[in-house]
């Protein structure tokens, strides 16, 4: 997940509020990287979600772990890494709820107002792609307001960039980011995220 800042010529009374295009300002976003296949403290992320340590994980849970390989996958599953060039980099592994709702709630403080950034993420259906299950359907919400869907994510066995900009408020310094899974958990609705 990457929050990216634009520069506007918007005046920032007092904060220092420099940068450009492709500058993550929200590190936290790509979950970081280690030894440890799966990271065993939860990170408390996922509104509603039990974090699993012991993956793969179950309808309604999430890991996070830098290789899908080492697991005893489900039938479908793909064997896979993050999406950097970090062999140990984690990612967040969902395996959705029977019914939607949030996987994905972190409060971003520290912003500039009247400044253009944009939010995005690296989303892969784990299903392979000669498999046909439910595909997951996402929401990007700030707020609470959902600002930008992807509709069914293919099986095509490849991570995809989805995302959208969005321009604070004057007085606004903080956004409350949220990912929710439209579609209903069950047979497929798998996903990773970096």
């Amino acid at each position: 997940v990457a929050l990216f800042i634009i520069l506007l010529p918007f005046p920032s009374k007092g904060q220092v509020c420099d940068g450009n295009l492709g500058e993550n300002i929200f590190e936290d976003g790509d979950f970081g990287s280690g030894n440890a296949n799966v990271l065993m403290t939860d990170p408390q992320i996922a509104p509603g979600y039990i974090y699993q340590t012991n993956p793969p994980p179950n309808d309604g849970y999430y890991t996070i772990t830098n290789y899908t390989g080492t697991w005893n996958l489900f039938p479908g599953w793909m064997s896979i890494r993050d999406n950097s060039s970090d062999p140990f980099g984690y990612m967040m592994v969902v395996n959705a709820s029977h019914q939607p709702g949030l996987f994905y709630e972190k409060e971003i403080t520290g912003l500039c107002e009247n400044t253009l950034y944009a939010f995005s993420a690296d989303i892969v259906n784990l299903i392979e792609s000669d498999w046909d299950m439910i595909k997951p359907n996402v929401s990007f919400l700030l707020d609470g307001v959902t600002m930008y869907t992807t509709g069914p994510i293919p099986e095509d066995e490849a991570w995809n960039t989805y995302g959208f900009t969005f321009t604070t408020d004057p007085g606004q310094t903080s956004i409350t980011l949220s990912l929710r899974n439209n579609a209903p958990g069950g047979n497929g609705n798998d996903l990773a995220l970096d």
